[in-house]
């Protein structure tokens, strides 16, 4: 007997537990005793109206020991056309799983929904709200500077009329999960979600404006976040679309596992980056962040802020479009802020090759570091700004209108990787490019606190159309393996070391009379073979050079210092 009381306990214990959950995935909404009488409520189609909450000013608050919508079925908020703000939470200790329509039929109002358990949204989840869709799993919502709608202690809610402003918790209390698993949820305003682990899930979220009207924005706030093979979106047509904002306090990953890429083996390195830039992207079923406008509206640009940010086979857009009318609008500038961005397979995409972007542009800080690998895009139509510890760009791409780089580590660049733009403007510890090409049209600047190599036959060029003009700073500079450096019109070249240029072709600089040679340049004791400059007729620098060298003897026993070649 002793043996057979446990076995029949643990038998009710679990057939106990299965109806529970039974009555959570054929949803069940159960109101608590905070404001009436509570009780069960009558479903599939559940209908809430005012009269079982609590309405203070412009706020009506309800109460639920459960809220759940089985795939089918519905939750139908009511009441008066004066109610602004509807709050729900939950008060039991089971997560919400909504897998019908959530709903209000009151028209503008804002939506809140309060589980400190979690939320869990499946494949079949809607929302119809007119106003903003608020989901979160802290304990609280406050309201105003006094008032606190609470899940968690209930009974010390301060019921105010002020609009809800912002979410709380408390430190003993961590925030459930919010998980959509395979949901399609697409609303007309704006989005907030609020949590520990936000997680999608084959999920789309979006926030969609049409007929010229705007999207709503979608933000956030979690303790981690992870979109596999998801994407949060806003976009409008003829409207603006809203900003896509994520704050975490632990990791955000954005991920395409099922994805493929061409390795891009057999190709040269023109073939292999032109292959990044033109990959077609299907932003319907693209995995990332996007804020998307097509004519006259502007997009509200995406941020992102967390100690890790990790891409892989995945992209960050926000791109405007032309409408019919050959109308474009201005997009918004995408933000990064970690501790460490990664990049694989992935893209970065700011504006549109239609316009020219004024304002906006990609900002990356990342104070360890930032990697783009792996036949990653980083695409620019206005500025792009790079701060924090180090940078390795490698098989991947970089275009901008202008770059601008400051690190207080190194700079590097491998595996057949490119970087173009009109003007560079780079501060780091050092620069390495190696079978990499780093092209700029009108002027680069490059201040080093230690070497500059180029190796592997990489390039450093300015544009052979326009006056180009190249300023380094450093150490040592050291153009090996076929690697060249060139530019159009003048170099000014101050190093503290050795400046070696061992292949044929490996500094070149200049086409006219009014060439700027290297003003404290210390070159190798009798090597000439490898300094090349233009022969152009008027030219002075490439024959300065060589009678400085040829004046000097590889026996002397210190280097020979160039110190002005031309005047």
């Amino acid at each position: 007997m002793t043996e057979i009381l446990p076995m029949r306990h643990r038998a009710l214990l679990s057939l106990g537990l299965v109806l529970v959950a039974l009555g959570q995935s054929l949803g069940q909404v159960v109101v608590d005793n905070s404001f009436s009488t509570g009780g069960v409520l009558t479903g599939p189609d559940f209908l809430i109206p005012d009269s079982i909450g609590k309405t203070v000013g412009g706020n009506l608050f309800h109460s639920f020991n459960e809220f759940n919508v089985q795939a089918g079925g519905s939750a139908t908020f009511t009441g008066p056309d004066t109610i602004n703000n509807i709050l729900g939470r939950v008060t039991g200790a089971s997560p919400s799983e909504i897998d019908g329509l959530v709903k209000s039929d009151i028209a503008g109002a804002n939506l809140y929904l309060l589980n400190p358990n979690g939320f869990l949204f499946g494949e079949n989840a809607k929302v119809e709200v007119d106003g903003a869709f608020t989901v979160s799993t802290r304990d609280r919502i406050k309201l105003g500077e006094n008032g606190a709608f609470l899940a968690v202690d209930p009974s010390k809610s301060v019921f105010t009329a002020s609009s809800p402003q912002a979410f709380g918790f408390l430190g003993g209390n961590p925030a459930g999960n919010i998980t959509f698993n395979g949901t399609r949820l697409i609303t007309g305003g704006q989005v907030n979600i609020a949590g520990g682990e936000v997680m999608l899930e084959q999920a789309r979220l979006a926030s969609e404006g049409t007929a010229d009207a705007d999207s709503g924005n979608i933000i956030v706030e979690a303790d981690g976040v992870t979109i596999r093979e998801s994407q949060l979106r806003t976009e409008s047509a003829g409207g603006n679309a809203g900003k896509v904002i994520i704050s975490s306090k632990g990791p955000v990953l954005i991920e395409n596992s099922s994805a493929t890429s061409d390795t891009g083996e057999g190709l040269d390195r023109g073939e292999f980056i032109d292959n990044i830039r033109n990959r077609d992207v299907a932003f319907g079923e693209e995995t990332g962040l996007l804020s998307l406008a097509t004519g006259a509206g502007n997009t509200g640009g995406i941020t992102v802020a967390a100690p890790k940010i990790d891409l892989k086979s995945a992209g960050l857009f926000s791109l405007t479009q032309q409408d019919a009318n050959g109308t474009l609008g201005q997009a918004g500038g995408i933000k990064l802020q970690s501790g460490v961005t990664l990049l694989k397979k992935s893209r970065i995409q700011f504006g549109s090759g239609l316009s020219s972007e004024t304002t906006g542009g990609v900002d990356i800080l990342a104070q360890n570091g930032m990697m783009f690998e792996e036949q990653s895009y980083l695409y620019s139509r206005a500025g792009l700004n790079l701060m924090g510890g180090v940078v390795i760009v490698g098989a991947s791409l970089v275009e901008a209108g202008s770059s601008t780089v400051q690190l207080g580590g190194v700079m590097k660049m491998e595996k057949n990787s490119a970087w173009k733009s009109p003007s560079i403007n780079i501060q780091a510890a050092a620069l390495e490019l190696s079978k990499s090409n780093m092209q700029y049209d009108t002027e680069a600047t490059l201040k080093l606190g230690g070497d500059l190599l180029l190796k592997q036959g990489s390039m450093l060029a300015g544009s052979v159309l326009l006056p180009s003009t190249l300023e380094i700073s450093g150490r040592h500079m050291t153009v090996d393996g076929g690697s060249h450096v060139d530019s159009g019109l003048g170099t000014d070249i101050s190093l503290g070391g050795e400046l070696v240029c061992s292949t044929a072709v490996g500094c070149r600089s200049g086409s006219t009379a009014k060439n700027t040679p290297a003003r404290r340049s210390v070159f190798r004791r009798g090597s000439n073979s490898g300094i090349s400059t233009s022969r152009r007729a008027g030219s002075r620098l490439h024959q300065a050079i060589r009678k400085a060298i040829s004046n000097c003897s590889p026996s002397t026993a210190a280097p020979c210092r160039l110190r002005r070649l031309v005047s």
